[in-house]
């Protein structure tokens, strides 16, 4: 799959992929990453496997979603996106 999004010079923006579960635990396994935004923390591989599966569902359903963002030569170095999402009163956002 590895669609790319976005690419500039520095880094490319490309849609997941389930091989990318392992980069994510390495990453949002770090509560200094998420501190900001905690419910993104994952803790094993079958969480990591299951965030990135969701990814892909919503790609699937709306044609966008979150990301991985890597170096040109293909280092994973984070996550970005967009997504639908629902708040407390279960009113969808855009």
């Amino acid at each position: 799959m590895n669609d790319v999004w976005i690419r500039t010079g520095r880094v490319v923006l490309r849609r997941p992929d389930a091989a990318d579960a392992a980069d994510v635990l390495a990453i949002l396994s770090d509560p200094a990453v998420v501190e900001h935004n905690p419910s993104d923390l994952v803790t094993s591989a079958d969480e990591a496997a299951a965030l990135v599966g969701r990814w892909l569902d919503h790609w699937a359903e709306h044609g966008f979603g979150n990301g991985v963002l890597t170096t040109p030569d293909g280092m994973v170095i984070g996550m970005a996106g967009v997504r639908w999402m629902t708040d407390r009163k279960s009113t969808r956002l855009n």
